[in-house]
């Protein structure tokens, strides 16, 4: 089988490398094939010439946008990038790659096998793990250790599928390229949105295979992999302030986006879901259910009084 790793980069220079060669180093099944993908977002050091060279020594290295270096966002940049693979490749299977990580050499053997061994669905499958948190030198900071429920709830609020972990399949890229997202929704949410709205199978592996490396120029670190419940301290220092202050909505926004684009996929559970979380800022019954929802009584007692807060609070 074929698996098509996406890598977008930007002034990628002091860590790409690594990246690079740790995706060229994974450990295959027999039979199976990796083809690499690499999008620059408009680089303004030598990240472009790096990319050149490994695309003229590998011949499963492919230089998407080598003639169009347009600068269009890291969101942007990816969809772009899974829109070009599907279509210049048969690839069975996709993966993002962030340009200053470090893989371990099972990471898609793992992400493959997983989903091979899972249940079939009609609309696909999607596979993510734990992180390794590592400081720029690759010395350890911490273990993630993410609490998996495998329900619907878990995709109404802030998404610990970061896409530097996933695997998907070909059925589960198509759909994501239904449509473009036009909300600030990311690539990876996309994916798991979709994944998670439209019944798709999802599996979780507790054991990391990547060093998620943390430095000052991260786009998403290991403070944004933070969840309110990790800490109750930090909610309740921010509580008071922020119940006032204007709020985005951008999570209820892009849950709109994924509910409208695929609602004709969506199953019924799920879709109440999607609906209470689009109306719920001016539906108390809605909130009600969102509150009382019979997932969140698996939740511990702090999380749930921070689902209720955020709720009540139109913090969503």
């Amino acid at each position: 089988m074929k698996i098509a790793v996406l890598l977008s980069t930007y002034n990628g220079v002091r860590y790409m490398t690594e990246e690079i060669d740790s995706i060229l180093a994974q450990k295959l099944d027999d039979g199976d094939e990796l083809v690499l993908y690499i999008r620059d977002d408009g680089s303004s050091d030598t990240t472009r010439e790096i990319i050149e060279k490994y695309a003229s020594e590998h011949d499963n290295v492919r230089f998407a946008n080598r003639e169009n270096p347009c600068n269009v966002g890291v969101r942007r940049s990816f969809i772009d990038l899974l829109e070009y693979a599907y279509r210049d490749s048969d690839s069975d299977f996709f993966a993002f790659a962030d340009q200053d990580d470090v893989w371990l050499d099972d990471k898609l053997r793992a992400g493959m096998r997983m989903i091979k061994d899972a249940p079939v669905s009609e609309n696909g499958a999607l596979y993510y793990s734990n992180k390794t948190f590592v400081d720029e030198k690759l010395e350890l900071i911490k273990e993630e250790n993410i609490q998996y429920y495998g329900d619907i709830v878990e995709a109404l609020w802030t998404s610990l599928a970061f896409g530097c972990t996933m695997v998907f399949d070909r059925r589960l890229a198509g759909l994501c390229l239904r449509k473009k997202p036009t909300t600030t929704i990311y690539h990876d949410s996309w994916v798991y949105h979709t994944a998670k709205f439209t019944g798709s199978t999802v599996v979780f592996d507790q054991k990391s295979h990547i060093l998620y490396r943390q430095h000052g120029d991260n786009n998403v670190g290991i403070e944004g992999a933070k969840l309110y419940h990790e800490n109750v301290f930090y909610l309740i220092k921010r509580a008071i302030p922020v119940i006032f202050k204007k709020h985005p909505h951008s999570k209820q926004k892009y849950i709109e986006e994924v509910y409208t684009t695929f609602q004709d996929l969506v199953p019924a559970e799920n879709a109440r879901y999607a609906k209470d979380i689009i109306r719920y800022r001016f539906n108390p019954i809605a909130k009600l259910r969102l509150v009382h929802n019979r997932y969140m009584r698996k939740r511990s007692f702090k999380t749930r009084l921070i689902w209720a807060y955020m709720v009540w609070f139109n913090r969503i």
